[in-house]
């Protein structure tokens, strides 16, 4: 194996554990929605996840820099180049399918309690329309003598 397969390599070795960590979030976040976790708890998992995707681009292009010097066209043919890719692809379709979960989980949660403010709102008009209650009525009792 040459210096650039080897270079080739070492960068999809280190694309595949960023997709192995992506991965993880992605299930994370999915069940932090299922456990209706509170929101700072989504926001931040959501923080991690942009990090890993920023240093995914990253790879990328060290991954086009290295693919595009001259003389380098037979270095996606190497086995064990064409072994990576297979695993990242694989690693690439498992975390879209949680993602696909995840936002229909939040869509789910966020219709949920768009109705349940719809109905607060209805409740709320429903109560208004009796108008303001002046003063509560005592019950007044007179002493007569007959």
């Amino acid at each position: 194996m040459n210096t650039r397969t080897k270079a080739l390599v070492k960068i999809l070795k280190a694309q595949k554990s960023l997709y192995e960590n992506l991965a993880g979030k992605a299930g994370n976040l999915v069940e932090a929605i299922n456990a209706e976790a509170p929101m700072d708890d989504l926001l931040r998992i959501m923080d991690e996840r942009e990090a890993i995707i920023t240093r995914l681009n990253s790879g990328y292009s060290e991954i086009e820099a290295t693919v595009s010097r001259p003389g380098t066209e037979t270095l996606s043919e190497q086995s064990e180049v064409v072994a990576l890719k297979a695993e990242l692809d694989s690693l690439i379709k498992g975390v879209m399918e949680t993602d696909e979960i995840a936002a229909r989980l939040l869509t789910e949660a966020f219709t949920e309690t768009q109705s349940g403010l719809t109905a607060m709102s209805t409740g709320h008009k429903t109560v208004s329309t009796y108008g303001k209650q002046g003063k509560s009525a005592y019950a007044k009792y007179f002493d007569r003598k007959f």
